[in-house]
């Protein structure tokens, strides 16, 4: 008999063990599958809190119970818990790729079947640090300008003008200067500062003092680094030229960090950074697969 239950507090530390270290650190709510006659625990679901979303973070069933409807059941049972919260929204996103491709399918099948819809589909990259960097080193002069930060030098309080900026973009004014009307920010909110390797990642202060754009990166758990936000919300000459120093000096700080063979890991948010970062690099042959983002609404 296979038992589906929400994960007391006291059996928390098992789940989590089976779980990836980055969603460890998200303090996930999580779902349990046992086997109740072999005492065995054949499925987890963690569920994760962002800003104010509710994703689903893991989800893993054991070879063996595949195909019983173990995933779907947890995935009930996470959308019970949340109607009873007032909830009524639930994302996930995985990646689709050559490796991975029967058990995502599943996966896939699986989410389709439950009532998520598809919202949205982007590309994802993985390419030696040292091959863009070695494509712009001869074009960009070999130290930043003033105006780039590296985040370990970014106060609270920058970030915070940062973040609130970046949802700003694409806001209606009247003549009286007040807001008309808001279209959401093609950007979307970096969040904590903290996700970020402050050492690697970057920002751009503008000619009167204002952060106006960024690179910002974070160190995977299996491999390499992820370039988890890129954007530049001018489009002057000077801050054409910032984009270009961003890039080199922060892939410059990932290799003499992790290494030049490090893995780069990007995943472009919009048309303009995904061609930026394709040409730079080295164009389609390094396209992993794509990342497929869901969402239920009940």
């Amino acid at each position: 008999m296979i038992q589906v239950a929400f994960v007391q507090q006291n059996e928390r530390a098992f789940y989590l063990s089976s779980v990836p270290e980055e969603v460890r650190k998200s303090d996930p709510v999580l779902f349990g599958a046992v086997d109740t006659e072999e005492n065995f625990v054949c499925g987890v679901l963690a569920a994760t809190l962002f800003e104010d979303a509710w994703e689903i973070s893991y989800i893993q069933v054991a070879d063996d119970y595949q195909g019983q409807g173990i995933a779907g059941r947890m995935i009930r049972m996470l959308k019970l818990m949340l109607s009873t919260m007032g909830i009524d929204t639930v994302y996930a996103d995985y990646v689709l790729h050559g490796e991975k491709e029967e058990s995502v399918a599943a996966l896939d099948h699986i989410l389709d079947r439950e009532g998520f819809l598809i919202s949205g589909k982007s590309s994802i990259y993985k390419v030696p640090v040292c091959e863009p960097l070695s494509r712009i080193s001869d074009k960009i002069e070999p130290n930043p300008p003033a105006t780039i930060l590296s985040l370990a030098r970014v106060s609270g309080k920058v970030w915070r003008a940062f973040r609130e900026r970046l949802m700003l973009v694409g806001t209606d004014y009247d003549t009286e200067g007040q807001i008309k009307q808001y279209e959401r920010s093609v950007y979307m909110d970096p969040g904590d500062i903290a996700a970020y390797d402050p050492n690697t990642s970057l920002i751009y202060m503008d000619a009167s003092g204002r952060p106006s754009g960024c690179l910002l990166f974070s160190p995977k758990e299996d491999e390499g680094v992820r370039l988890s936000y890129l954007c530049m919300l001018e489009d002057t000459m000077a801050a054409k030229k910032a984009l270009m120093s961003l890039f080199y000096t922060g892939f410059r700080a990932v290799a003499e960090s992790y290494g030049e063979d490090t893995i780069l890991t990007v995943n472009p948010q919009n048309r303009v950074s995904e061609q930026i970062l394709t040409k730079l690099a080295g164009g389609q042959e390094v396209k992993y697969g794509t990342v497929i983002e869901r969402m239920m609404v009940f």
